[in-house]
């Protein structure tokens, strides 16, 4: 259910059909049937009814509903049926019935525009038939309305003889169809209903076929409408018997038939197949005769006379050469010519250029290291000794060779090392990272394979890792690295075998708060859950006795600093000046005179607000060295801008008596 919202004044409403008490269908349309509700009133061969007062079937104007910037319309034109609530909360059932006297009649179609406006999904929702005016209904559509965007026309279209079919009913003269929606609110509220446009019942009569078709040349369809020339599928359209399209679909078969004919001609002059033309040049020509559908056969001919042809041949051979032709033998380089017969049956004359090698003798002298394979590549030689070998030189031919071989012997050697990540073989040829025996080749002192196998041993790198809390700052177990921070760091030292022992350490540093706020004489440690000492900075960092609280005064003046001990560790504030202080209290109000001695800057300070503070201050023989007059205030800063020695500081209120306080100045 959705939420409740009050209606404002709706638009113009046309016609109210919200009735419960109708008799049901009278009249039954003959079809076809189509009603866009333009009049603004049903036909009578309408019936509504709704299941209680709150239901509303009307007919509404294309702007009468806007709702959250959405506005209703009709999907043509400006009327449309809708079906909703009002008022809304109470769940009702609208229907709205048409009925059709189709008599018997095949081959109509239902046709439908369909919008919901956020209406909810009901089982009850969908579109019904009925072949005996209303006393049963079958359902043949749901129209969910979740299932679609709000206010966006959908169009439905039913073949009914499929329906009936389907559903086991039958085309009577009291056929019903009917549009029926179930919600609890009413449109332009944000909430449900059904709005239907442009119901269409209509005849199709729509027929097709399919010939086969064949001609010479070319073909007209039977609408005369185009000719083809070429084989093919095309389609046709025809008026029927009952004055609909007939759609004819044609594969057509041209018999025209087609041929090219290259020939090379040595004659002199070459006649057609018709006998109707004799050409004697080079050329592209044609001739038509009847084929044996008895349409024409055209017949292209590309002919070339004077077929003869001409080539040159380049010719590396062994000792002899045979001709192409087989008419000639020849022993010696030159240029030879020789005749054949070509594809045409033309003389084909061709220019040989010979060149004639012949088979080679040779003797060398070979030192190998233990094997040789001489160049023909079929044996291989393991000892000294005079060899023959035949084999095929650069031109082709025989080259036979007498080979004065000796064979040298490889050497074997063993060494042993060890290394830290990875090891450069003696050759330098191989990197080896791991442990083993490994091979590798060097040459000799006689030229030949030095192989040197390596027992090699691979320590690699050491890894260890540690957790470390720290005060303050940790410095790296290589001494190369200061940390000052939380954090995972890695430090390298050496292992026993000289390689990296990488230590992974997971580093806490705990920090100390030394941090101090001073207030005239009292100095605060700022750190929680620590233990204090107060360090006398003029004494040697001595303690002060009985100074352990996390405040320290001193009414003497000085200079101190806080050792604080936190989280396990302990660290030093900066040092502090509390200046010596000259108190006095006037009519019970306590008032400090501060730092005394001083270096020139001095601080009057009150006990609360006062007002109208007259301040003068004189050197040892009454001169005046500053006079000046302060408002509302609690606190003085003065500065004695003159030599040093000892002046005097005059103060007085109108609360108090005139007070003076003598002041050192260094």
């Amino acid at each position: 259910m959705k939420k409740f919202y009050s209606q404002s004044l709706f638009a113009l409403v046309i016609t109210f059909l919200s009735i419960t008490s109708y008799a049901q269908i009278t009249n039954y349309a003959t079809p076809p049937y189509f009603t866009g509700f333009e009049s603004g009133t049903l036909d009578n061969n309408w019936y509504t009814t709704s299941s209680n007062a709150n239901g509303r079937i009307q007919i509404w104007n294309s702007t009468s509903l806007t709702w959250n910037s959405m506005t209703a319309t009709a999907h043509t034109d400006t009327m449309w049926l809708g079906l909703d609530a009002n008022p809304g909360g109470t769940l009702v059932t609208n229907e709205a019935w048409m009925g059709l006297d189709l008599s018997n009649s095949t081959g109509y179609r239902l046709s439908f525009w369909w919008s919901d406006w956020n209406d909810e999904t009901h089982l009850e929702d969908g579109v019904f038939i009925s072949d005996d005016g209303g006393l049963n209904f079958t359902k043949v559509l749901d129209l969910h309305g979740p299932n679609y965007t709000d206010l966006v026309w959908n169009h439905f279209d039913m073949d009914i003889d499929s329906l009936n079919a389907v559903y086991n009913l039958s085309s009577t003269s009291t056929y019903v169809i009917k549009f029926q929606q179930i919600d609890n609110y009413y449109f332009a509220g944000g909430n449900d209903g059904f709005l239907f446009d442009d119901i269409n019942i209509y005849y199709t009569c729509e027929t097709s076929n399919t010939i086969s078709a064949s001609a010479c040349n070319s073909y007209t369809v039977p609408s005369g409408n185009q000719t083809y020339y070429a084989t093919g599928t095309y389609y046709d359209t025809l008026t029927n018997s009952q004055n609909c399209d007939s759609l004819i679909t044609i594969n057509l078969t041209l018999q025209t038939s087609f041929e090219t004919v290259t020939d090379l001609i040595c004659d002199a002059s070459y006649t057609s197949p018709s006998g109707n033309y004799t050409w004697n040049t080079t050329g592209t020509y044609y001739d038509t005769i009847p084929n044996a559908a008895g349409c024409d056969s055209i017949i292209t001919f590309n002919l070339t006379f004077d077929a003869s042809t001409t080539s040159n041949l380049t010719v590396t051979t062994c000792n002899t050469y045979t001709s192409p032709s087989g008419n000639h033998t020849w022993t010696t380089s030159g240029l030879y010519q020789d005749t054949l017969v070509n594809a045409a049956g033309c003389d084909s004359l061709i220019s040989v250029d010979l060149t004639v090698h012949y088979t080679v003798y040779d003797s060398i002298s070979v030192t190998a290291c233990t094997q040789y394979t001489p160049p023909s590549g079929v044996v291989v030689w393991t000892a000294s000794g005079v060899y023959t070998d035949a084999w095929t030189s650069a031109d082709g031919c025989d080259s036979l060779i007498i080979i004065d071989l000796t064979i040298l012997n490889n050497t074997v050697g063993n060494i042993s090392a060890s290394t830290c990540d990875s090891y450069v073989s003696p050759s330098g040829n191989y990197v080896w990272n791991t442990s083993g025996m490994h091979v590798d080749t060097l040459t000799n002192s006689i030229g030949c394979d030095s192989i040197v196998w390596v027992n090699l041993t691979v320590y690699g790198e050491e890894y260890t890792s540690t957790t470390i809390n720290a005060c303050t700052e940790y410095v790296s177990p290589s001494g190369m690295y200061v940390w000052t921070e939380n954090g995972t760091y890695f430090d390298t030292l050496a292992s026993q075998h000289g390689c990296d022992s990488v230590i992974e350490i997971d580093l806490t540093v705990e920090t100390v708060d030394v941090s101090v706020e001073q207030e005239m004489t009292e100095l605060k440690a700022n750190a929680t859950f620590a233990s204090f000492r107060w360090l006398d900075c003029n004494d040697n960092y001595s303690a002060v006795a009985g100074a352990t609280l996390n405040t320290f005064t001193s009414s003497t003046g000085g200079t101190f600093a806080a050792e604080v001990t936190q989280n396990s560790c302990v660290d030093t504030s900066d040092c502090y000046t509390i200046a010596a202080l000259s108190v006095g209290s006037i009519d019970g109000e306590q008032f400090a005179v501060y730092p005394n001695p001083t270096n020139g800057l001095v601080t009057l300070q009150f006990e609360g607000l006062q007002d109208n503070v007259d301040v003068t201050i004189t050197n040892i023989v009454g001169q005046v060295v500053h006079q000046q007059s302060y408002g509302q205030t609690d606190k003085i800063d003065l500065n004695i801008n003159s030599e040093a020695g000892i002046y005097f500081i005059e103060f007085k209120t109108p609360q108090y008596n005139s007070e003076l306080i003598k002041v050192i100045k260094n």
